[in-house]
């Protein structure tokens, strides 16, 4: 056994050695491995190397084609003039003791407001959001809030040595005629005028695309509209009798030191809902962008005044004040809270020219203009024909028989416009 174990080493040991004995024979190619992917540095990729996918920017001679936009969003500021109107009388006047403020005598002068009542400019803000249909890109909707601030007009006139009045007509006599609000040695006292404007709009629209390519589309627009317009006119008087004088109040006579306070409201809200229909186009080259939009719509205007009057007592500083209905311009003849439909219609334009910024950001500027036929505004549904018959502070309150029903609710129709600038901030994805 021995022998036959060294006889099987010998063999395994010749054959190992004939093995390295042998010339090496030609080895199989490598297999090709591509070069892993290296992340640029700043120098070679630039900005957009820093930039997440679809914010980095669009190469000047490649465009993010119409085509391909699915969904878009736009924050707008907007700056803004509205259709700014006057008020159908004087408010505020100044005169001397003789005339006692009263227009038309010597030194009787309108002192507030003497012209348009000042809004402008206001500030506002759009927000829009669209999209086109994953499964019919011809068909797609979009929604468009906006809003105005409110703006307030002041004006305070008085707390000095000058005569101070509200100037008005005396319906039953057709004459000028005038409530004392402060004068030398009888009273002093001021005038507060305060009215606001405040507005916005709501759309809901279906878009209809007529020609799109890659850097032009017209789409055709129909929708609808919601319109809020709010606007106040209150006016506050103040009259404190001097020692020595008296002055009436509800058909009495009241004596110094009393105070009388007086107030006006006229409170007015127009909500307009239209069914309305346009068109919008766009045109890009490159990394400018040009906009329009034209609309027009028509509807019903729900219209809603509400006048407000009180006087108000106060026999002695610090006594409980006695409050009774109606003012000067607003007493029982037309006092209330009155709604009305009227049929209205509107125009809705844009026009903007933006920049691409980024591959999926715009940056636009635009000039924009609304308007509508019919709303109420507080200063053209004061009546300045005044029954003195119905004015708590006049000496002819409560006497029978009554002549005249004024002044009365008016319902005064006019027109109301707003353009402006914006600025915009569009993202497409």
């Amino acid at each position: 056994m021995r022998n036959g174990l060294l006889s099987s080493i010998a063999i395994l040991a010749a054959s190992a050695a004939m093995a390295l004995a042998q010339p090496p024979g030609t080895l199989p190619p490598p297999t090709p491995v591509e070069p892993l992917p290296v992340a640029p540095t700043p120098a070679e990729g630039g900005s957009a190397a820093l930039l997440p996918s679809g914010l980095q920017f669009a190469p000047d001679d490649t465009d993010y084609g119409l085509r391909s936009q699915r969904a878009w969003t736009s924050f707008e500021y907007l700056l803004y003039y509205i259709h700014s109107v006057g008020v159908n009388t004087q408010l505020v006047s100044v005169g001397t003791p003789v005339g006692g403020g009263v227009l038309g005598t010597p030194a009787g002068t309108v002192l507030y407001p003497g012209q348009a009542l000042k809004f402008n400019p206001m500030s506002g803000a759009r927000v829009s959001f669209g999209s086109w249909l994953p499964n019919n890109p011809i068909k797609g909707w979009e929604i468009v809030g906006t809003i105005v601030e409110t703006k307030n007009d002041r004006f305070q006139a008085g707390f000095g040595d000058q005569v101070v009045a509200r100037p008005v007509i005396d319906s039953n006599l057709g004459v000028s005629a005038a409530l004392i609000v402060a004068s030398p040695f009888f009273a002093t006292g001021g005038v507060f005028v305060d009215t606001s404007s405040f507005n916005w709009t709501l759309e809901a629209n279906s878009l209809r695309r007529l020609y799109v390519d890659e850097q032009r589309q017209v789409s055709l627009i129909w929708g609808s509209r919601y319109f809020d317009l709010n606007e106040e006119l209150h006016v506050f008087q103040t009259t404190n009798l001097l020692p020595g004088n008296t002055t009436f109040f509800y058909g009495g006579i009241v004596p110094a030191p009393a105070r009388i306070d007086v107030e006006d409201n006229f409170d007015v809200r127009n909500q307009y809902l239209a069914t309305q229909v346009g068109l919008k186009g766009e045109y890009h080259y490159r990394r400018w962008v040009f906009g329009w939009t034209s609309k027009f719509g028509f509807g019903t205007n729900y219209q809603t005044l509400d006048i407000k009057g009180v006087s108000r007592l106060i026999p002695t500083p610090g006594a409980l004040p006695n409050e009774v209905p109606g003012g000067l311009l607003a007493v029982s003849s037309n006092i209330g809270r009155t709604h009305k439909y009227m049929f209205a219609w509107n125009a809705d334009s844009q026009i903007k020219l933006g920049y691409r910024m980024l591959r999926n950001l715009d940056v636009i500027f635009g000039y924009n203009f609304f308007w509508i036929n019919n709303v109420i505004r507080p200063g053209t549904e004061i009546d300045p024909q005044i029954n003195p018959q119905f004015v708590p502070t006049s000496a002819s309150y409560g006497l029978a028989p009554t002549l005249t029903a004024n002044p009365m609710r008016l319902f005064n129709q006019v027109d109301f416009w707003m353009m402006g600038l914006s600025a915009a901030l569009h993202l497409q994805y």
